[in-house]
């Protein structure tokens, strides 16, 4: 095989190689993964309730919940009441202000839109 021919092929293969490389290494378009919305549960200012934050464009959208019982019975119920939504608890905070954080995939707003 003459030189030149081989010269050819090392340089193709070398330059397919290192396109591949690269885009496989490209990182991929955001966006392609799923989207989530966040809420939060804490106990509200008046007594025996609890408040539920829905994450929504430049703040909160508020409901609160009122069993008329124990704070803590109220942020129960609205867990209970986040979960039969869809929504998955994340996370939870204790101290002097107990907190708990759920999510739930942007994909079930058609089965139960936020808040209800």
């Amino acid at each position: 095989m003459p030189i030149r021919q081989s010269i050819l092929r090392y340089g193709l293969t070398l330059a397919a190689g290192i396109l591949f490389t690269a885009a496989a290494l490209h990182p991929q378009a955001p966006g392609g993964g799923p989207g989530w919305h966040y809420c939060s549960v804490y106990n509200s200012t008046r007594p025996g309730s609890a408040e539920i934050c829905y994450a929504v464009a430049g703040g909160c959208k508020y409901e609160t919940v009122n069993p008329g019982g124990e704070r803590s019975s109220s942020m129960m119920l609205a867990a209970q009441k986040l979960g039969d939504q869809g929504w998955e608890l994340v996370a939870a905070g204790g101290g002097d202000h107990e907190i708990l954080y759920f999510k739930r995939l942007k994909a079930l707003d058609n089965q139960h839109p936020l808040g209800n």
